[in-house]
């Protein structure tokens, strides 16, 4: 098996998720963006997201594929590695969240609608992947147009320079946040997927509070806050 990662991990302040998300609104990735910060899911989790893996009116998202980039050869896809990266994230239907992915789907459907009028094309949403170009519904984003956009929503930020941030740092973010915002470790272990619970304690152990739990639907409310914070500081 690969050796475990040690490398010192990227993640963001709460003050500095906001400001990545506000800039992140009128940018095509930045649905992706959101789902990865307040799920913790991993980027080629999320590429391999289809509408059928998504329970809107229950708000429960289940994880069973993944994208991986090969290089030469694109995205691969593939089931997860272990038992516990299969998995089913529930989250709050009437969270900011979900009331988004209602609308993405909602516009996939109206697209869907048109290209059957206008040119004939059968195209069924459930099989359709929640982040794709619009002429390619069952194809995933490539790493380097992530990156591209990913770059372009942080130029509108003030964040360091040398902080390397990449879409696994949304990720660690929602970790280290969960976690210091009091969350259960055993909690926050099964949303990322983690094999074990040791991992995610071996991983985020300085964010882990002694005390004062608070539950994890807490969490999507507490970036909203911040996020409207920061929209009432620009405006």
């Amino acid at each position: 098996p690969p050796a475990m990662d040690t490398k010192e991990k990227t993640f963001l302040t709460l003050q500095e998720t906001a400001k990545v998300l506000e800039a992140a609104k009128a940018n095509d990735i930045g649905g992706f963006i959101s789902l990865a910060l307040n799920t913790g899911m991993r980027p080629e989790e999320i590429k391999a997201l289809r509408w059928r893996d998504i329970d809107l009116v229950q708000g429960n998202i289940s994880i069973n594929r993944v994208y991986t980039y090969v290089a030469q050869i694109g995205n691969v896809l593939s089931t997860p590695k272990t038992k516990n990266s299969r998995r089913t994230i529930e989250l709050d239907p009437a969270s900011e969240l979900m009331i988004m992915l209602r609308g993405f789907k909602q516009t996939h459907a109206e697209r869907f609608e048109k290209m059957e009028k206008d040119y004939g094309v059968t195209a069924y949403i459930e099989d359709a992947l929640v982040f794709s170009h619009d002429t390619t519904p069952t194809t995933p984003w490539s790493d380097t147009f992530l990156g591209r956009n990913l770059r372009s929503i942080l130029k509108k930020t003030d964040l360091p320079k040398d902080k390397q941030i990449t879409m696994y740092t949304f990720r660690h973010s929602h970790a280290t946040l969960a976690l210091a915002n009091g969350e259960d470790i055993n909690s926050v272990s099964k949303r990322l997927g983690h094999k074990n619970v040791q991992i995610t304690y071996d991983t985020y152990i300085h964010f882990v509070p002694g005390s004062k739990r608070k539950a994890a639907t807490e969490f999507s409310q507490m970036l909203q806050q911040e996020a409207e914070k920061a929209v009432a500081n620009n405006a």
